[in-house]
């Protein structure tokens, strides 16, 4: 007869009874949700801790329901494992990109690793740019400062090192301030890996970001197209953002005359928006 028999001690962490465990789609993660208020990633071959994430809930949950309000009942990985669904009295989503986290780790950081930085930490390893962040942020000094040449070389770079990621923002935070600074034929292959890597529920966003990149590289016909997308989002799902919304679509009407409204002055505003 067959036993079952532990992979070793169990895991133990939370200071509250277990309620949900889920395993990742590639059965590399564990999420586990506990009454204490919070789920534990754990790597499941090395059983290491990966992070402890709260589980969140709203003002009226707080209210409502006191501290039971924020138990974590149930967890559930989405099919490609790129989102952790939390249940509670609210349903928290959970990036599980672990791209994204290192690159919003880099944006927090705002800069690479200096030469001098790499020879402590990593002596060994050759120089290289650590975070395409950091080299986006370098390319948009390098514009502001008119040095043109070092602005193309650092945004081709940073479009090389981050389409090796699954980071939707990340290559569109490229995309988008390389075109704003001048460089949208150097960045427009972002927005397609940012396309690639979207959500549904992302994607209106980067065909924006697209949009004005194609208009900036004389692609009338793809622009109006891409705003288009853009401007049926607006319509359907975010009202709030009406005034934009009119902006692109009254865009989308001269580009499809063969005129192209988006000149410097309009990029400028952009910087803003």
């Amino acid at each position: 007869m067959w036993r079952p028999r532990p992979l070793g001690p169990p895991l133990r962490k939370h200071d509250g009874i277990v309620y949900a465990v889920a395993f990742s789609p590639n059965g590399e993660i564990l999420a586990s949700g506990s009454e204490d208020n919070s789920v534990i990633l754990w790597n499941v071959v090395t059983r290491q801790l990966l992070a402890v994430l709260p589980a969140k809930y709203s003002a009226f949950a707080r209210d409502v329901a006191f501290k039971y309000s924020a138990f974590a009942r149930d967890v559930a990985f989405s099919p490609d494992g790129r989102t952790l669904a939390v249940a509670g009295w609210d349903t928290t989503l959970w990036d599980m990109n672990f791209d994204s986290w290192q690159c919003r780790a880099a944006e927090i950081a705002a800069r690479n690793l200096t030469k001098e930085e790499l020879k402590i930490y990593l002596p060994d390893e050759p120089y290289k740019p650590t975070f395409p962040y950091g080299l986006m942020l370098e390319a948009h000094k390098h514009a502001l400062r008119g040095e043109a040449g070092e602005a193309r070389r650092d945004y081709a770079d940073a479009v090389k090192t981050a389409a090796k990621t699954k980071d939707m923002q990340l290559n569109n935070d490229i995309a988008w301030w390389g075109t704003l600074d001048g460089f949208a034929d150097v960045v427009l292959p972002a927005c397609d890996v940012a396309i690639r890597e979207a959500r549904p529920w992302d994607k209106p966003i980067v065909f924006d970001t697209r949009g004005v990149a194609h208009a900036c590289t004389g692609k009338l016909r793809e622009a109006a197209a891409d705003l288009q997308k853009f401007v049926d989002w607006v319509k359907m799902k975010r009202r709030d953002w009406e005034e934009r919304g009119k902006q692109r679509e009254a865009w989308v009407a001269e580009l499809r005359k063969g005129h192209n409204p988006i000149d410097k002055k309009t990029l400028e505003a952009l910087r803003i928006e």
